[in-house]
């Protein structure tokens, strides 16, 4: 038969093992998180590098357009 001073004892220690697996599950969940984070910014990432190319092909356009706008002034004039 267990006395009631071994039941409480059986029971903090119930109590102490409970407590560090919600910190064990806490510490899981925000790795999780990060892990989701970074997952996240990689994509984001991947996201700016395709606008800045797209951006580039733009500019590119762009100074061709004007060079020959500018070439056909000179000849214009």
């Amino acid at each position: 038969m267990v006395t009631s001073e071994e039941a409480r004892d059986l029971n903090d220690k119930i109590q102490g093992i409970d407590t560090r697996v919600s910190r064990l599950e806490g510490g899981y969940q925000h790795l999780a998180t990060k892990a989701d984070l970074q997952e996240v910014k990689g994509e984001l990432k991947a996201d700016m590098k395709d606008l800045e190319n797209r951006l580039f092909v733009r500019l590119g356009l762009l100074i061709i357009v004007v060079g020959a706008a500018v070439a056909v002034l000179q000849r214009l004039w």
